[in-house]
């Protein structure tokens, strides 16, 4: 019913601008390549010297990562996003960029920071649970992956176990 609080949640959900920063192709770039200017220029450091840049980095990248999880593996169908297969080619290249990222600063490459030590402990971090993160994602991803059939019959769909959704018929199926 228009005026409610749902009718406004959902109306500000389908918008345009909602629909482009939930596209996977805005959310990477806003989750991974933040990460860039953060731990190889003085930024950190800066960030890390005031209570108010701490809590505000790390809400950026608590709200950047759940952006890009929803992103890629939010519920379905969400209007205009990419197919699961795009959907996959983002996460594999947000999780090349993580690799990389982690990487360097482990590694000391254009380190800005003064505590190195910790540095490194959360570029181990970053790398070992970053990584089991986004196999998690990728593993929710495709589990809700109704792939489309080969022959024009369309998507599948209905439940797991082959039941149709309510108003929709199958095609009869051989007994085994």
């Amino acid at each position: 019913m228009p005026g409610t609080p749902e009718h406004r949640v959902t109306t500000v959900l389908h918008s345009a601008p909602a629909r482009l920063l939930t596209h996977p192709a805005v959310a990477l770039p806003l989750s991974t390549g933040s990460l860039v200017p953060l731990y190889f220029t003085p930024l950190y450091g800066a960030l890390m010297a005031h209570p108010a840049g701490h809590w505000l980095l790390h809400l950026h990248l608590l709200a950047s990562g759940c952006l890009f999880a929803h992103a890629v593996a939010g519920p379905d169908p969400a209007p205009a996003r990419p197919g699961v297969p795009a959907r996959l080619v983002y996460l594999g290249a947000a999780i090349a960029a993580h690799a990389l990222i982690s990487q360097a600063p482990y590694g000391g490459f254009h380190v800005y920071v003064d505590a190195v030590a910790e540095l490194r402990q959360g570029a181990e971090l970053m790398y070992w649970g970053g990584d089991l993160a986004e196999l998690l994602l990728a593993g929710a991803l495709v589990a809700t992956w109704r792939p489309v059939r080969r022959g024009g019959a369309g998507p599948v769909r209905g439940a797991a176990g082959g039941v149709p959704g309510p108003g929709r018929r199958t095609a009869a199926r051989p007994s085994a």
